[in-house]
């Protein structure tokens, strides 16, 4: 619509940059959550199959 009439469309651009921000704002945490969610149980695994397998240079479990 700007490219069209220059003076025009600018409340239809302010409206999408304010959409823009507000799905940012929402999008971000739970992006966020997801992220570290899926750290912490993939590490959580990974200690536990550390601490079960036999490796010899492993000698106590505070090793791990």
């Amino acid at each position: 619509m700007r490219a069209l009439a220059p003076g025009a469309g600018w409340l239809a651009n302010a409206n999408l940059r304010g959409y823009a921000r507000r799905l940012s704002s929402a999008v971000v945490p739970v992006a966020l959550l997801v992220g570290l969610s899926g750290t912490m149980l993939i590490m959580t695994s990974t200690a536990e199959h550390a601490t079960n397998s036999t490796a010899t240079s492993v000698t106590s479990a505070t090793d791990v």
